[in-house]
């Protein structure tokens, strides 16, 4: 049916947005899911199509973070909350008329 097919779909993109969000132990959940390869290819996908440099990164920080054994797992985790995180953008507030 369609509508399970679109249920998929949506579930996968979705997921594999999230994945840029990877601190604390949402990298774990995010491993742990049963879409997260299907996510994962469509992020290795879109990274190749669209030669995009940040989506290429984090590929490669799943593909490692996928075979690594759990301490090296919590050592790139941890060298994730070391580096900067890019700065929010904040917005002036409406001036009223």
């Amino acid at each position: 049916r369609s509508s399970d097919l679109t249920t998929l779909t949506r579930d996968i993109w979705q997921l594999q947005l999230r994945m840029s969000r990877r601190q604390g132990k949402r990298a774990w959940k995010l491993l742990e899911h049963p879409k997260f390869r299907a996510a994962y290819d469509l992020l290795a996908l879109r990274a190749e199509v669209e030669r995009n440099a940040e989506l290429q990164r984090l590929v490669k920080w799943w593909g490692e973070f996928q075979v690594s054994a759990p301490p090296d797992q919590k050592g790139m985790l941890n060298e994730l909350d070391e580096e900067p995180s890019p700065r929010r953008r904040t917005r002036r507030p409406r001036k009223r008329a």
